[in-house]
């Protein structure tokens, strides 16, 4: 998606590693520590996407008040049809 920042990116891949490691555990205490630091990261990651998203609709919401002011109709309804979609189908 080309909304999430490449830092947001790098976490998805510490998450996924993180989580092989709750499945490669052997013992229940590693199984616990495992799943403690995959939760942390877990939640790292859900607070990076929703910042990177709610930046990117602001970009949006600015580049279309511009177009708008502009008077270009075509950029400004390029821009409302894409920020709607990627609202509401997510």
């Amino acid at each position: 998606m080309e909304w999430i920042s490449e830092e947001t990116w790098k976490e998805i891949e510490r998450r996924k590693l993180a989580k092989e490691n709750v499945n490669r555990s052997k013992t229940r205490q590693q199984k616990i520590s495992a799943q403690t630091q995959y939760s942390e990261i877990n939640k790292r990651v859900k607070r990076s996407v929703r910042k990177d998203k709610r930046n990117w609709i602001n970009e949006q919401a600015k580049s279309e008040e511009e177009a708008e002011k502009k008077g270009d109709i075509m950029e400004f309804y390029y821009y409302e049809k894409g920020v709607s979609k990627n609202i509401y189908d997510e």
